[in-house]
């Protein structure tokens, strides 16, 4: 974890570790040369296993669950799970349809929030047993992707399994709205990215409370939402620039995608949005970011 010049912690996170074996390429390049403190490894991922046999030999590398209710083939049976995923077992629930049912009836709401306890509690099971020795002084953290454990019926969920499994952390996505080098980004600013920005500081209110009142950590900020398809040396320096003249942030995370598949893994994904999402150029200069000198010195008095 590094300081700044207002000994805000900043800690530099990776999202997606163990999506495919070429995904974690990247990681452990940037791991092992860069600065990447941590790595949210995806339970459902094609390359899991060799992720975390990874992270056993990197003690050094902190290791969180990146909880999945989006992308590709679900843990459980489709049985038991009949409302998340389509006939092949592929979760086909959007971000936009749980947040409904969050707000829908009571019966459906519950049914739902059983459904999706039944995943998650597969997910964090198969992290806990690949885990071993690593990382179980930190307890168990989790984060997710795409966010969806900020959504109500989710939250809920998740909140009910830590009554048996206790969480130690829970990422909180309260970012503020920030200028690149102090220009306008009209992709970023006005786009589909300000939605969801807007709309994850709202769930991140009503979440922080929660998360104080059971004594679960949390960052005070992250950055990576906004420019979560551009984030590179220039938008993290700006992004860092305002985070260390605000008052009351004590914390925060930096949310990196260093990991890109090749062409060849590209049928590892059902979905083509996550085919195009993992292929993405962008990733590549996210590991090069993360291995430039000085990414490194943003963090440094």
């Amino acid at each position: 974890m590094e300081r700044g010049p207002r000994a805000i912690k900043y800690i530099i996170n990776g999202d997606d570790f163990g999506a495919s074996p070429n995904v974690n390429k990247g990681f452990l390049e940037a791991a092992d040369n860069g600065l990447l403190h941590s790595a949210s490894v995806l339970a459902t991922g094609a390359a899991f296993e060799q992720a975390m046999h990874a992270a056993r030999e990197r003690p050094s590398l902190q290791v969180r669950l990146h909880l999945n209710l989006v992308e590709g083939f679900a843990l459980s049976e489709r049985h038991a799970i009949p409302d998340l995923v389509d006939a092949r077992g592929v979760f086909s629930c959007s971000f936009g349809k749980l947040l409904a049912i969050s707000v829908g009836p009571s019966k459906l709401r519950d049914r739902y929030r059983a459904q999706i306890k039944t995943e998650l509690s597969a997910q964090i099971e198969r992290f806990w047993q690949a885990l071993g020795e690593h990382g179980q002084t930190n307890g168990l953290m989790v984060d997710s992707h795409v966010h969806f454990h900020m959504i109500p019926v989710v939250f809920e969920a998740l909140m009910e399994i830590h009554e048996h499994t206790p969480l130690a952390y829970v990422r909180n996505p309260y970012e503020r709205l920030f200028l690149k080098e102090g220009k306008l980004s009209p992709r970023h600013h006005l786009g589909v990215n300000l939605i969801k920005n807007c709309l994850l500081r709202i769930l991140a209110k009503r979440v922080k409370s929660e998360l104080v009142a059971r004594d679960i950590a949390f960052f005070d900020r992250i950055v990576g939402v906004l420019f979560t398809d551009a984030m590179n040396q220039a938008v993290v320096a700006s992004a860092v620039a305002q985070l260390n003249n605000e008052d009351g942030t004590h914390s925060a995370e930096i949310l990196m995608h260093p990991g890109r598949a090749s062409e060849d893994e590209a049928e590892l994904w059902p979905q083509k949005v996550f085919r195009d999402y993992y292929r993405s150029p962008q990733r590549d200069i996210e590991r090069e970011t993360l291995l430039n000198p000085q990414f490194k010195a943003l963090f440094v008095d």
